[in-house]
């Protein structure tokens, strides 16, 4: 009886534990609300690791017009001060640390922060949850959406559906990208009309300007319409929660349909990385995701091929000539387009470039294909040096490759009409950007950037990231301007590296010096983090070591021998991409834990309460028996 009476203690024990534990975990999450100017209800983001709640409020917010909404069973102080549901926050300093204690809990501090200049988008989702849709990006959530102007002007008001958007920043990045689906064509913010627009998060841009610099840039010297948009900011609340900084545009697919609709014959992306069954290679090896027309046929499919074979074929030809249909090059694509294209992707560094993300499409009654639209320009500027070409460069994918704008640069009709539209057209407004433009789209946002950078910890200066990418944009003018309106003939050296737990992917990184010379920026393979058992590059296809001190005469490639490599863990410190060291995997592992931690207690528990059920039954089989046998 003893042991009988043991485990029925033990189950005692654990469930009055799980009660506690779940009283806990519901004060941990309690956090006090505020009613932005007496009207929309946002409440406190706390860190837990700094114990500090944060009041993001919007850019239109009124401290003398917010007031607190607090639980009445709840007493809270504020320096001492107890707080109470409809006092206004007018006695509060912005950036201000102000003690806080609320009844039960454990004392924390509380900071005011309010954004600027931005526009404010409040969505709630039906079940009031973001589980649904974190866990599959395709999940769809029926909501309601709210959207401010920056003045606190109502823009929008009315139902939306919304679900996630992205590949690697919706796979890698807490803070997730968005997609907001309307059941009609639908004007926001004065910057257009579509009946699906996208939050881009810029996940990956401490900035937050890559996106809206590049595609404002690329607005403004647009070809035709749609090649680019215009896009603005927004801080996003998602179920009362502040959910960061985000830019608000238009999905290249509603760009082509708001501006062309049924005169667009075929609308494609090469090496598009979407996981569809619309997603295809073709014979020339280059992937293709087809995005229009909606139904897609056997047509569509052996349209596009037709059209990257044949032109294909056209650039590998000495004389630029398809000799099978005695097309020239040029007659497979609108030149200007092209141009345009290459020199956006050029010009910022767009490790994409001629990649992945790349638009384009025909029209009906045409015979050439237009580059375009714009997209996806937050891995740009500073992930390769200032001073190299990126978009000429061929690149190999798992056995796909993307030759264009390589091939292109061959051809002195194409290099001519870049140069003059660089000349032109770009340098003047590239000058505009650096002299004017980055600062005052730093200002401009720098509020909202610091407040986000607070809400997701990128523990980043705006305005010193700005400076950054100012300062890359001036020395890749510089080396422009050498290379195209000096007449500098610079060669190229290319780095090719193993990437990190792959046998067939590898990273490449492109360095110039001008012919005759040697590459004094040349880095080693300790410099990318590369662990080799010697700090040599090799030429490719050859066992033999490359000498720093070598003139360079002509284009070459360098690689490091497999059999030295232990990995390729090459990092972007301004981008804060990480390593793959033994330690950060340790701290990985500890912050998955913590943000499972209602699991992993949860099925603790589950088996201390499992096991003493067990035991319980083995004691009563045993007593069981024992009884039998006295019988």
């Amino acid at each position: 009886m003893k042991k009988l009476f043991i485990t029925i203690g033990l189950i005692i024990l654990t469930i009055v534990t799980f009660f506690c534990y779940n009283t806990e975990k519901n004060k941990k999450y309690y956090t006090i609300g505020f009613l932005v100017n007496g009207n929309m209800q946002i409440d406190c983001w706390k860190d837990e690791e700094s114990n500090k709640s944060y009041v993001c409020l919007p850019s239109y917010a009124d401290l003398s017009l917010t007031t607190f909404s607090v639980d009445h069973e709840k007493k809270v102080l504020i320096e001492g001060t107890e707080i109470k549901s409809g006092m206004n926050c007018s006695r509060f300093e912005l950036g201000k640390e102000y003690s806080l204690i609320i009844e039960d809990y454990e004392p924390q501090s509380i900071i005011f922060l309010k954004s600027a200049n931005v526009a404010t988008m409040y969505i709630k989702t039906k079940s009031g949850s973001l589980k649904n849709i974190h866990s599959n990006k395709d999940n769809i959530e029926n909501a309601d959406l709210l959207l401010y102007n920056d003045s606190g002007q109502i823009n929008y008001n009315n139902t939306v559906q919304i679900n996630g958007h992205g590949n690697a920043t919706w796979n890698y990045s807490e803070k997730k990208p968005y997609n907001l689906n309307f059941n009609s064509p639908t004007e926001l913010l004065n910057i257009g009309k579509s009946a699906k627009w996208v939050l881009l998060a810029n996940s990956n841009d401490k900035t937050n300007l890559r996106n809206k610099l590049i595609l404002d840039f690329a607005y403004e010297l647009k070809p035709f319409e749609g090649f680019s948009q215009e896009c603005k900011f927004v801080d996003l609340y998602l179920n009362n929660e502040y959910r960061g900084l985000y830019l608000l545009c238009m999905s290249p697919k509603r760009l082509m349909e708001q501006y062309y609709g049924d005169e667009i014959d075929c609308f494609f992306e090469t090496n598009g990385i979407i996981d569809s069954s619309d997603r295809f290679t073709m014979n020339s090896k280059m992937s293709v995701d087809v995005i229009l027309p909606r139904k897609k046929g056997d047509d569509t499919v052996t349209k596009i091929n037709r059209f990257i074979t044949e032109t294909h074929s056209a650039l590998l030809d000495q004389n630029g000539i398809n000799t099978q249909t005695g097309k020239h090059w040029n007659e497979y694509v609108d030149l200007d387009s092209w141009a345009r294209k290459y020199l956006i992707d050029e010009i910022f560094l767009n490790y994409d470039g001629g990649v992945r993300s790349q638009y384009y499409f025909s029209k009906r009654n045409t015979t050439v294909y237009f580059s375009g639209p714009c997209w996806d320009y937050d891995l740009t500027f500073t992930w390769f040096s200032p001073q190299c070409f990126m978009a000429q460069r061929i690149w190999y994918e798992n056995d796909s490759y993307t030759p264009w704008f390589y091939f292109m640069w061959n051809y002195k009709e194409f290099r001519d009409y870049v140069i003059m539209l660089y000349q032109n057209d770009f340098l003047p407004k590239l000058q505009e950007l650096v002299a004017t433009v980055i600062n005052y789209e730093t200002t401009t946002i720098k509020s909202a950037s610091d407040m986000n950078a607070i809400r997701w910890k990128t523990n980043s200066d705006s305005t010193a990231s700005s400076n950054l990418i100012k300062d890359v944009l001036a020395q890749r003018i510089a080396f422009l301007n050498s290379a195209w309106i000096d007449g500098v003939d610079y060669k190229t050296i290319t780095l090719k590296t193993p990437v990190k737990n792959s046998d067939d992917y590898f990273s490449y990184s492109y360095y110039t010096t001008p012919v005759g010379t040697v590459c004094e920026n040349l880095p080693t393979p300790a410099d990318l983090n590369i662990k080799t058992q010697s700090s040599i590059w090799y030429y490719e296809n050859s066992d033999e070591p490359f000498n720093y001190n070598t003139i360079i005469t002509q284009d070459i490639t360098l690689y490091v021998l497999a059999d030295e490599t232990n990995y390729s863990g090459r990092d972007n410190d301004e981008l804060n991409l990480g390593s793959s060291d033994f330690f950060e995997n340790l701290y990985n592992l500890k912050k998955y834990i913590l943000k499972n931690l209602d699991f992993f207690i949860t099925i603790s528990l589950f088996s201390v309460l499992t096991a003493s059920l067990c035991v319980m039954f083995i004691i009563g089989l045993k007593r069981g028996k024992y009884y039998g046998k006295r019988e």
